[in-house]
């Protein structure tokens, strides 16, 4: 199915995501149960600076029609999105960005659009589409949030647009085994909404630093390396899937494991996917 729903609607919606798969592989099973909206006792982050002006720069690129009805621009008395602004923004209706924040955001806009690769990638495309299905294989309910999509002759392709104040961080994001389970998620979208693979899915990093508007990073992935996606989708979606219907069954400790962790990665930081099943010790029989 898909219909017209807000961003809060979009993530209360109780299916398994992109985001949440990624959760998986960073933290142990019952960290990752805490943090999906599969829980009924799940609740969800607050919204952070970061979160506001993420969305302001997506509302500015692919649906600028809706800046009005979704933001306020207006001087704040204080520094940072703490108590004071809080309570602001609490009797307002709509999410206030600063006039600095908004022109920042518009000069970041004006300079992506100034290349013409860019452009040509929202030639006939579709902006900020969620969709859900069932997938069948796990047999749960899926979703997963379209930045852009285009369908071509080639086959669906996907871009994803972020922007990041640690471009350092986010380059390093682009190497991390997260983005494997953005492209394999994708992929599963694509063949049960469309009913053909992912072809290919474009990443779109960009500076949201003052003066660094033209600093823009683009990674394509395609071929084997979109196929090791797909696998390691597979794989973690498996693991996933096993332990929800357990504890759809009653077993409360669907989601319980030992877990080790691992050394520390440059890439990922410190994680915790190495998990270490408790088994009985096995007796030989007589």
């Amino acid at each position: 199915m898909k219909q017209a729903m807000t961003d809060e609607q979009y993530h209360a919606t109780p299916a398994l995501s992109k985001s949440a798969i990624k959760k998986w592989t960073s933290k142990c099973p019952r960290l990752f149960w805490q943090a999906t909206p599969l829980n009924p006792e799940y609740k969800p982050l607050e919204t952070t600076e970061g979160l506001v002006l993420g969305s302001m720069n997506h509302c500015l690129l692919l649906e600028p029609h809706k800046f009005d009805d979704t933001f306020i621009i207006m001087k704040m008395p204080v520094k940072t999105r703490g108590v004071k602004w809080k309570a602001i923004q609490e009797a307002e209706t709509k999410t206030i960005v600063t006039p600095a924040e908004y022109e920042l955001a518009k000069r970041r806009i004006d300079a992506l659009l100034s290349y013409e690769s860019i452009k040509k990638m929202f030639i006939g495309a579709k902006f900020e589409q969620p969709y859900f299905w069932h997938d069948k294989d796990w047999d749960m309910l899926c979703k997963g949030q379209l930045d852009i999509i285009r369908n071509t002759e080639q086959g669906i392709v996907i871009i994803d647009y972020k922007t990041s104040g640690k471009m350092d961080t986010a380059l390093r994001y682009l190497s991390s085994e997260n983005l494997q389970f953005d492209v394999g998620m994708y992929d599963r979208l694509c063949r049960a909404k469309f009913g053909k693979p992912l072809a290919q899915f474009v990443f779109l990093y960009q500076s949201n630093k003052s003066g660094e508007e033209y600093y823009i990073e683009p990674k394509t992935i395609q071929g084997v390396d979109l196929d090791a996606c797909k696998v390691a989708t597979d794989l973690v979606g498996n693991e996933i899937s096993k332990r929800y219907h357990e504890w759809l069954k009653g077993n409360k400790k669907a989601w319980d494991t030992e877990i080790q962790a691992t050394p520390f990665n440059p890439i990922a930081g410190f994680y915790w996917d190495r998990e270490i099943e408790i088994l009985k010790p096995k007796t030989e029989e007589v």
